[in-house]
């Protein structure tokens, strides 16, 4: 992932299949600049979308952490 403006690299995300997992599920990282901006739900939620209407996964897995 990159910001729009400048296109500076902020960190990953996408559909991963792990192999301890029964689906996939979404991950992602981001440099520690650009924690807790929001980056992870607009990403999180832009891949999801992806997910379902490009890809056609119809389960998806996702863990919140605190």
């Amino acid at each position: 992932m990159q910001l729009k403006a400048g296109g500076t690299p902020i960190g990953i995300c996408g559909v991963l299949k792990r192999d301890t997992l029964p689906d996939p599920d979404v991950g992602f990282a981001f440099l520690p600049a650009f924690w807790n901006q929001g980056y992870a739900f607009e990403s999180a939620a832009a891949v999801m979308s992806h997910a379902r209407e490009t890809l056609g996964l119809r389960r998806i897995l996702g863990d919140h952490l605190a």
